[in-house]
């Protein structure tokens, strides 16, 4: 997946974090390629600088989100609901494609998770 740019010492199992909380949390300097991880309930969010980019770009011409979920790509997790992947796109009209902006799995498929992760992944996309 990509490596690590911080310390892996944090407390995944210290209860359920509160909407809008993750680890590490979300700042201006975006570094590699996985954000905001979180085992209890289990979850990961992947963007990287060069899909900001594509952001930038695209947004111009065509500021929408194109959000969908799947499953049966990630295996089950033990005790916990099955993870499901959600992956935000962009259609670039002048080069005719369909880009990747952000990817998260997770296995909580509450409003209040689906949120934050939007919320986590919005304000990585701002200026």
């Amino acid at each position: 997946i990509g490596r690590l740019n911080w310390p892996a010492k944090w407390p995944f199992k210290s209860g359920r974090r509160p909407a809008g909380q993750s680890w590490p949390p979300p700042n201006t300097n975006l570094k590699g390629y996985v954000h905001n991880i979180c085992l209890d309930p289990y979850g990961f969010l992947l963007m990287s600088e060069i899909q900001i980019k594509i952001w930038k770009k695209v947004s111009l011409n065509n500021p929408i989100w194109y959000f969908d979920a799947t499953g049966s790509v990630h295996k089950d997790i033990y005790r916990q609901n099955k993870p499901l992947l959600y992956s935000i796109v962009v259609h670039d009209r002048e080069n005719k494609q369909i880009l990747p902006v952000a990817e998260f799995i997770t296995t909580d498929q509450s409003v209040k998770s689906i949120s934050s992760y939007l919320h986590n992944i919005d304000y990585n996309l701002r200026d």
